[in-house]
């Protein structure tokens, strides 16, 4: 995984905000839809429904898999280190017209002219049924599924370079991360900080009628986050959010589609 260190990698202007707003509110409409969530029930195993939140991250763990940033092509590679004999593929992306696939990353192998698809599903079913992604496509169906077991779950997005999930556990909201193996993946928010060096600026949950500003639960240094919030400030640029009223009132006007 790529971690962002700098300000320059933070993803967070205006229409970064209202992209997300509109992806989040659209994902996150799914999980109150019935037919959605006793579909994705339907995917955990009946002796799983009754588990610990343990033992669901790591049936989870195994049920998806990892999308690599870089391809390996299957019909080249050779077994070697050198990036050229391998048969590293080629990505570029196709933008889509809909927060359902909003992108589709294309890979291409210069040696031999394979190809391969990989659409960026933010539908909860089709996720299901591919069982593939990376961090939002987990973060987005691991959400379904705690949903769906009458755990209350949201998404968090660290405006850097990836997103997990949040539950609620005796009645405080928990970090949970089904892309990490347990013990780390279940209520260690500040392992991003401490072991990919982050330095957030923003970090938002998204439920399907709510956004928060969260960062201070995923970080041990406030300080440094509202002097990078001040430096942007003053530096003009377009990347200072409004109240929490602000906020919630931009995100529930955007009609879920």
């Amino acid at each position: 995984m790529t971690i962002g260190n700098s300000l320059a990698s933070c993803n967070f202007n205006g229409n970064a905000v209202k992209s997300s707003f509109f992806l989040y509110r659209n994902v996150t409409s799914q999980y109150n839809d019935t037919k959605t969530l006793d579909a994705v029930r339907k995917l955990v195993p009946d002796y799983m429904q009754e588990d610990s939140l343990e033992s669901l991250l790591k049936w989870f763990k195994g049920f998806m898999h990892w999308m690599p940033a870089n391809l390996v092509c299957g019909n080249c590679n050779s077994g070697t280190n050198n990036a050229k004999d391998t048969g590293f593929m080629q990505r570029k992306l196709e933008i889509g017209d809909s927060w359902k696939i909003p992108k589709t990353e294309v890979y291409t192998c210069n040696l031999c002219g394979a190809m391969q698809y990989f659409p960026r599903h933010n539908e909860v079913l089709k996720i299901g049924n591919s069982r593939i992604g990376r961090c939002g496509e987990w973060s987005i169906l691991f959400g379904a599924v705690l949903n769906s077991l009458s755990y209350q779950s949201r998404i968090v997005q660290d405006y850097l370079d990836h997103c997990w999930n949040e539950v609620i556990v005796d009645g405080r909201w928990v970090h949970v991360d089904s892309t990490l193996d347990y013990p780390t993946s279940l209520d260690h928010p500040h392992y991003y900080e401490k072991n990919w060096g982050k330095k957030y600026l923003y970090v938002l949950s998204f439920s399907s009628d709510q956004v928060e500003d969260v960062t201070q639960r995923y970080t041990q240094d406030w300080e440094s986050v509202l002097l990078r919030r001040q430096d942007l400030k003053e530096t003009g640029s377009d990347t200072q959010l409004g109240s929490i009223s602000d906020l919630q009132n931009l995100y529930c006007s955007i009609k879920i589609s």
